[in-house]
């Protein structure tokens, strides 16, 4: 994350997130996949492919973040958005939102 997001408070926000609830979120993501009522790959490629369209019109990561779990919230019924911020931040993670940071 730290080689992601360069916002400060961003970045604590999702480290946050990330060490509390990533494996929480896998987990559940490998459930519903399993079960057959999920496809966690094409759920990646559309958070990856949202990321790209937002990122080219947004002026900082802040923006592009809240952009992304606002779509989320919203497509998922306005419910839960502490959840939608903590998929948001399992996909920072995973490089599907945010891209390295080079030295």
């Amino acid at each position: 994350v730290d080689n992601k997001v360069t916002d400060y408070p961003l970045n604590i926000m999702t480290k946050t997130y990330v060490t509390h609830y990533y494996y929480i979120v896998k987990e559940i993501l490998a459930r519903l996949e399993q079960e057959g009522e999920f496809d966690s790959s094409l759920f990646a490629s559309e958070i990856k492919l949202r990321y790209q369209t937002v990122s080219k019109k947004s002026s900082s990561q802040t923006e592009t973040n809240s952009i992304l779990v606002d779509s989320l919230y919203n497509n998922i019924g306005q419910k839960y958005k502490p959840a939608c911020e903590i998929i948001i931040a399992y996909f920072v993670a995973r490089c599907e939102v945010f891209d390295e940071i080079t030295q």
